[in-house]
């Protein structure tokens, strides 16, 4: 196990920063799984409902050669955008993971 690079204790000011800022980022990291969640969602609603009303107007062939693309690009969107808030939570969880190793947290705590 690696050694944690605190060697005396810490003032009562940066624990309670250092606390408060672990508890925002924690929260951060509920949050963007639930907009995931909700974006993942959304896309599948948003491309069903466009889909849906394609075919309602599938003997109109000029609509459908203008807009059946538009399901994949809203998809596309959505896609991205999932992927963004998923990079920053791996980068807040490595945050996470170097403060419980600075201060030789035992693992699976939370």
């Amino acid at each position: 196990m690696e050694k944690s690079s605190i060697t005396k204790p810490l003032p009562d000011p940066v624990k309670e920063y250092i606390l408060a800022e672990y508890a925002e980022i924690r929260t951060e990291i509920r949050i963007f799984m639930n907009e995931i969640n909700m974006l993942a969602r959304y896309a599948v609603i948003l491309t069903g409902l466009i889909w849906a009303w394609l075919l309602k107007e599938g003997d109109n062939s000029e609509i459908i050669g203008r807009l059946g693309w538009l399901p994949l690009v809203i998809s596309l969107l959505f896609a991205w955008k999932a992927f963004t808030l998923r990079i920053e939570l791996i980068y807040r969880g490595r945050y996470i993971q170097k403060l419980e190793r600075e201060f030789d947290l035992p693992n699976n705590l939370g």
